[in-house]
This record gives C-alpha cells, sequence and structure tokens, in this order.
C-alpha cells in the first residue's frame, strides 16, 4: 500500500506525463493507494468549487489512513525534534507521514520527508523524482 503526497498528485490530476504519475495510475487501478486528510485537503484546497466536489467522491471511494490521537503525538513530537534541532518543517508534511507511518509507503517528491523520517522511524518513504 501507499500513500502518494499532494506533489504528486497534482501532477496526475492536471494529466502530467510522468513515471511518477505512470506508477500512481497503476496503483490506483490496484486499489493499493491511501488517502489521507492532510493530502485531501491540500488538494481540494486549489481547486476551483466545481471541481472540488467531483475530487472528493473520488477521494472518498479510497482507502482512508485516519490519523488518530497517537498519530497526532507523533506528528507534534517529530515536529518539535525537528525544530529543536534548527530543522523545522511544515506541520502539513508532518501530518501526512504520520498517516502513512506504518500503514503504507509515502510517495513523494519532497525532499523534508527524509528529514522527517530521520525522527519518525515508522515512516517508510520513497522519494521520486521526475
Amino acid at each position: 500500500m501507499i500513500l502518494a503526497d499532494s506533489s504528486l498528485w497534482i501532477d496526475y490530476l492536471r494529466g502530467v506525463s510522468s513515471d511518477a504519475a505512470d506508477a500512481l495510475d497503476e496503483r490506483l487501478a490496484a486499489r493499493d493507494v491511501l488517502m489521507c486528510g492532510p493530502v485531501a485537503a491540500e488538494l481540494l484546497a486549489g481547486e476551483q468549487p466545481g471541481e472540488r466536489m467531483r475530487l472528493w467522491d473520488l477521494f472518498t471511494v479510497m482507502p482512508w489512513a485516519d490519523l488518530d490521537r497517537a498519530d497526532f503525538f507523533s506528528a507534534g513530537d517529530a515536529a518539535a525534534l525537528l525544530r529543536a534541532e534548527g530543522r523545522p518543517v511544515a506541520l502539513y508534511d508532518v501530518l501526512i507521514a504520520a498517516a502513512a507511518a506504518g500503514r503504507a509507503t509515502l510517495w513523494t517528491r519532497d525532499r523534508d520527508f527524509g528529514r522527517i523520517a530521520e525522527v519518525l522511524d515508522s515512516l517508510d518513504f520513497k522519494l521520486l523524482s521526475d
């Protein structure tokens, strides 16, 4: 199972041709992609009003990685550790990592997830290029 970061979804939804978009398409067809609230919110925020419901309908049929209390603690702890080291990252990224941790491999183009993985041991991620 994978959880695709917003960076991959944006290209996929825009129809950008890339190896990453093709791989995401294959995993979607195999029903092997998790959605999480922070990714859904980021994507919905970037859509026009008429497209938001269409996109939401797509997301609601997917399996979800729901964040629970322990996930919020993990995200806050990881963010605090990184900030204390002088390497802050966006809280949304830490929430996405917490949603993927222990549930799926996070696919992303964002190198910040490498820093997050240093303090969130259960995060398995794959840095993609294209």
